[in-house]
């Protein structure tokens, strides 16, 4: 492509003006829109009554007399080689007007027919951007036909952004932004738009062919300082999650995915390390959690929460508990229905886990060197259902006195216990002749 420049229009360019506006007319008798971003050169009697339109139209106390409410500039695309008109594009001072600010958007552009191709439209594009960050616009709409695919990639190419498809005169149209700061378009930097308009950054970066989002920032600087985070964390194997800067940009659980990536080749959206014979979960620099490898496939998918001491998980939106995937019950108490083998309550390896009580309301106990199972359930407070020898009866006799509760008319919402291995008549056998205390059965609510 040869060098373009954009120009106001002047008449020393007049026939130059007409010579276009003969050529579009020849050329594009069947597109309706063939002037667009040319003002009313198609109407003009001269090239002089037009470049005296164009002149008006740009000052608010003078464009009302050329029929528009809007301030505009018109520019004209000149090959730098030989002064020949191979485009004009325009430029409107605000977007404060119902046909501008929903399809049309602040500028439109017509390439002579003879010139196209030849990717004048995109320098256009890119030169009228400059123009208007001098004149204070800090973004653009651009839009166009959803059919218009050449049109489509000038406006991608000269970074818009996609924000929606509206309907206009019939057609499908889609409106493009375009930043004119070039600030914003720092390494690894990427604006976005809001559902309400609002302008945002992204940074993401590539590593080994993997395309990593870092996250949204306010301003592109900082998605800038994020980028440059993310690139250090995976070129110096010193940055480790236990040396986290947190005055950095760079969110925490990002750089924890990163050492992971950098280090054992794999990544996982959620904070966790692969070290050897074990995974960890950062919830923090200092906090982590320990898993066995045969759980790295579920926590990769499962974001660990915390919340007043207890881990939790969502689940098909339900909150589950870290600890009933390791057959600890809901309430259990440590030392008593568990234990952590190494004194570390962080550690669920399985190896780790030494469960105690394995049913509801049943808490085992020593007496004279031999296990004892107390079943308690609560009724307005504690009440011992009964000791018993074997933990399965134990269980079942939790079981009986629920069900008994309910027939005396106590509505509580009490969950059984199920019994792994036991056949039905086995456990209607268990259940007849197990004994329950006479609290419970005299219980009336």
């Amino acid at each position: 492509m040869e060098q373009i420049t954009l120009v106001e229009p002047e008449m020393k360019y007049a026939d130059e003006i007409w010579a276009f506006r003969r050529e579009i007319l020849d050329c594009d008798a069947e597109n309706g829109d063939r002037f667009a971003g040319c003002l009313s050169l198609d109407v003009s009697s001269s090239a002089r009554e037009w470049i005296e339109t164009c002149r008006l139209r740009k000052s608010g106390n003078t464009c009302g007399a050329t029929g528009t409410e809007v301030p505009s500039h018109t520019y004209l695309a000149l090959r730098r080689k030989d002064d020949r008109l191979v485009g004009i594009i325009d430029l409107s001072c605000h977007i404060d007007h119902p046909v501008l600010g929903t399809w049309g958007g602040h500028c439109g552009y017509t390439v002579r027919p003879s010139e196209r191709g030849r990717g004048y439209a995109r320098e256009m594009l890119r030169l009228n951007l400059q123009n208007a960050k001098e004149l204070g616009i800090p973004k653009l709409l651009i839009t166009c036909d959803v059919r218009n695919r050449a049109s489509e990639s000038v406006i991608l190419a000269n970074g818009g952004i996609y924000e929606k498809t509206v309907e206009a005169w019939g057609c499908q149209i889609k409106r493009y932004w375009i930043l004119t700061d070039c600030q914003a378009h720092y390494e690894g930097v990427f604006p976005a738009f809001r559902k309400n308009g609002e302008l945002y950054f992204r940074a993401s970066l590539t590593f080994r062919r993997k395309h990593i989002s870092l996250g949204s920032f306010d301003s592109p600087g900082d998605a800038h300082a994020a980028y440059l985070e993310g690139r250090q964390v995976l070129a110096d194997l010193r940055l480790v999650p236990e040396r986290y800067d947190c005055g950095g940009l760079l969110p925490f659980e990002k750089l924890v995915s990163l050492a992971n990536f950098r280090d054992n080749g794999i990544y996982l959206r959620n904070p966790i390390y692969v070290g050897k014979k074990m995974f960890y979960y950062y919830l923090s620099p200092s906090h982590v959690l320990k898993f066995d490898p045969d759980d790295l496939f579920y926590y990769s998918s499962h974001k660990i929460m915390c919340r007043g001491g207890h881990y939790f998980v969502a689940d098909y939106g339900l909150q589950v508990s870290v600890a009933s995937r390791y057959g600890i019950r809901p309430y259990a108490r440590p030392g008593k229905d568990f234990l952590f083998i190494n004194g570390d309550p962080t550690d669920f390896r399985r190896e780790n886990l030494k469960i105690i009580t394995v049913y509801r309301g049943v808490t085992a106990e020593q007496k004279k060197g031999r296990p004892l199972y107390t079943v308690r359930i609560h009724v307005r407070g504690n009440m011992i259902v009964g000791r018993y020898d074997d933990e399965t009866e134990a269980a079942i006799a939790y079981n009986k006195a629920v069900d008994i509760l309910r027939a005396n008319g106590l509505k509580r919402n009490y969950i059984s216990n199920y019994i792994e291995g036991l056949s039905p008549s086995r456990y209607a056998e268990i259940y007849a002749s197990l004994r329950i205390s006479p609290r419970i059965i005299s219980y009336r609510s």
